[in-house]
């Protein structure tokens, strides 16, 4: 695995609701290139949970991080799909970066959904 996901938890799937980023639901698209990533930067609200998924269109191996102002995972999807799914808690309402890194070996579309 690369070495920014080198203390991992396994990501587990909750029904419950989810809140909004601040200014409502977010969707972000763009190209990674093989062995790339991508920093996004969102504001978060506090105390809520947040979902975010993210499809690849291709057949690259999609991997994802939630950080925080530190860059300190705060939740991962690793695994060898070119799909995401982040179900996080921040505590404190600020920007927080959302990691993709296309770890396959073609390049890769995306599409993201942070709500």
């Amino acid at each position: 695995m690369k070495k920014f996901f080198v203390s991992l938890a396994i990501c587990t799937l909750s029904v419950s609701s989810f809140a909004s980023p601040v200014g409502g639901e977010r969707r972000f698209d763009g190209a990674l290139p093989a062995g790339a990533g991508r920093n996004i930067a969102i504001a978060l609200n506090a105390d809520e949970e947040v979902m975010i998924v993210a499809r690849g269109l291709g057949e690259g191996d999609l991997d994802c991080a939630l950080l925080n102002e530190k860059g300190e995972v705060l939740d991962v999807d690793v695994d060898h799909t070119n799909t995401c799914l982040i179900n996080g808690h921040v505590n404190i309402k600020k920007v927080y970066t959302i990691r993709v890194e296309n770890n396959g070996r073609v390049d890769e579309r995306f599409e993201m959904v942070v709500r």
